[in-house]
């Protein structure tokens, strides 16, 4: 009787799992983002958006414009940056003069826009987060806010920071577990 116990345990938890996999999948479909849930891990946003903010992606095919909180992600690095964009450099505008640029001598002779953007409360343009990348383009932007809850993702910052945190809410668990398994 016990082994059928455990198992049934082992088959709830994989169901939770399988569960929870497919709400994430479903929301990558309606979203149309990889990531369609993102938390903001530092204060670059404020007041827009604090560190913790649970963050709602989503993704179209309307034109991005000045003004649009986007996630990027252009270099190899895991963590995505939310930032506004301040800029759209046009596709082919041969007379665009892109003051701040720093690294190439521009010559738009592209068929796609590319975009700046900056944190609202950072100092600088975001060039420097772009790798070897001088601007963003389309494919480096992940999806556009749509909406967030504010505190939320402290839970995340939380795990992430404090390891030792998940090792007593694992334990917490596995006695909560053996607890309801004594009969």
């Amino acid at each position: 009787m016990r082994v059928s116990k455990i198992f049934l345990q082992i088959i709830q938890l994989a169901l939770i799992a399988a569960s929870a996999l497919m709400v994430w999948n479903t929301l990558k479909v309606i979203t149309r983002t990889d990531s369609p849930i993102v938390v903001v891990l530092s204060g670059s946003m404020e007041p827009g958006f604090y560190r913790g903010d649970l963050l709602f992606l989503y993704e179209n095919d309307d034109d991005i414009e000045v003004g649009d909180v986007v996630v990027y992600n252009a270099t190899e690095r895991e963590i995505a940056i939310v930032h506004r964009v301040l800029d759209i450099i046009p596709a082919n505008d041969s007379t665009f003069s892109l003051s701040y640029q720093s690294k190439l001598e521009w010559n738009n002779d592209f068929t796609e826009n590319f975009y700046l953007t900056k944190g609202d409360n950072n100092r600088y343009f975001d060039q420097p987060l772009y790798g070897d990348k001088d601007l963003l383009s389309r494919d480096d932007i992940k999806g556009r806010i749509r909406g967030y809850f504010p505190y939320v993702g402290y839970i995340t910052i939380l795990l992430n920071e404090k390891p030792w945190v998940k090792y007593i809410l694992f334990a917490i668990m596995g006695l909560a577990a053996l607890a309801g398994n004594e009969d």
